[in-house]
């Protein structure tokens, strides 16, 4: 199998890439080749080794470039920036689509203006939704437009896949909302069968009693540290000895450093902000409990799994596919979506529990092995 992914940048070692990653060594690793293709990068050795796959860019010569890979099938990890260009490869390979996250316009199926779930299909309401709804974080209607016709795109070129993979029952439901076939969708698993065992809870030897609080991902709104500082400051109400750790950065930090001075919180909240995704082991390693508080409709959420292979109890919002990792593993707590009240109620209930051992601790899934699915019911087919 020859198969070329198609990604819109490789850069920061966000969730989309550390997948890509994990899949270029699986497939590496089983006598296959592959190669990715992307707007730009800035290195390949996010994850401590290098990719060890041809990287391209969508340069002047990217199609010469393509010919001569010649790829037996398309593995589109999708981005409304790169819809152009798969249009065009999807009329000389057959395609296959990866939606890592939600596909509507903005991107979050989030209405910001009551922190609602949108569950309505892309369609010319959206563009009233970007403003009323304040779902769109860019408030140029050149943009908006722009976007809403790429997520059209994207919808079009999802008709034309020969299978759709998605992590979780919410990412199907969200393509079903878009009137995507629910035949084409297929749910993968996405930690590629790496979790075979997260083990027992792994507790933190100190001399102190401090609990200690873990966040990694971007800081953006819509994944809802707003909501965690406030929940840290209801534990510090009740008098909880505890500390914060926020690692990570984006646009929407110097909002949330704000939020931390408003309440008070400077002694118990601290900004890391980003970290070396090697280095970020340590960080796991040094807390009590991982928090995972998005309030848009997360497809999956790849700290999870990994908080857990570090023996780590982890608490969710309930949601998009966030809170079925509970039916995977255990120590997954799951607060109400949006309830700083709940969330710190369920941190104190994680922390009572994380000393407790199950007999079961086996990260289970039914879900597709991909590569075995791609070799086996899709590019061997169109050799």
């Amino acid at each position: 199998m020859r198969l070329l992914q198609i990604i819109d940048k490789y850069h920061d070692g966000g969730g989309k890439e550390r997948f890509l990653y994990d899949l270029t060594q699986k497939i590496r690793a089983n006598d296959s080749e592959t190669a990715v293709i992307c707007l730009d990068y800035s290195g390949t050795s996010i994850w401590g080794g290098e990719i060890g796959c041809e990287m391209m860019t969508f340069d002047r010569a990217w199609r010469d470039n393509v010919q001569a890979f010649k790829p037996d099938a398309l593995l589109w990890h999708v981005s409304p920036n790169t819809t152009d260009e798969v249009k065009e490869l999807a009329l000389k390979y057959p395609l296959f689509s990866i939606a890592h996250n939600v596909t509507c316009p903005a991107g979050t199926r989030l209405f910001r203006d009551k922190d609602e779930i949108c569950m309505c299909s892309t369609g010319l309401k959206c563009m009233v939704n970007w403003y009323v709804r304040r779902c769109g974080i860019n408030k140029a209607p050149k943009e908006a437009f722009r976007l809403f016709k790429k997520s059209q795109a994207t919808h079009d070129l999802f008709k034309q896949s020969k299978a759709i993979y998605v992590a979780t029952q919410a990412m199907k439901q969200s393509l079903e909302w878009e009137g995507i076939d629910p035949n084409q969708i297929k749910l993968f698993d996405i930690t590629l069968g790496s979790l075979t065992d997260v083990g027992p809870i792994n507790n933190v030897t100190r001399e102190d009693t401090i609990l200690n609080i873990l966040y990694v991902g971007r800081l953006s709104y819509n994944k809802g540290v707003q909501y965690l500082i406030s929940a840290i400051s209801k534990l510090k109400t009740r008098g909880i000895d505890m500390a914060c750790y926020i690692v990570g950065g984006g646009w929407y930090e110097d909002r949330l450093i704000n939020l931390v001075e408003d309440k008070e919180l400077r002694q118990f909240i601290h900004f890391i902000g980003k970290v070396d995704s090697v280095k970020i082991k340590q960080y796991y390693q040094n807390a009590d409990i991982v928090v995972v508080p998005s309030i848009w409709y997360e497809a999956a959420g790849l700290v999870v799994p990994e908080a857990r292979q570090a023996g780590k109890p982890v608490v969710v919002f309930d949601s998009g596919g966030l809170s079925e990792w509970s039916n995977m593993m255990n120590h997954i707590y799951v607060a109400k979506r949006k309830d700083s009240f709940d969330l710190a109620n369920t941190i104190l209930t994680a922390n009572e529990q994380r000393h407790t051992e199950y007999n079961d601790n086996l990260f289970k899934t039914m879900y597709t092995d991909i590569y075995q699915h791609l070799l086996d019911q899709g590019c061997e087919n169109y050799l």
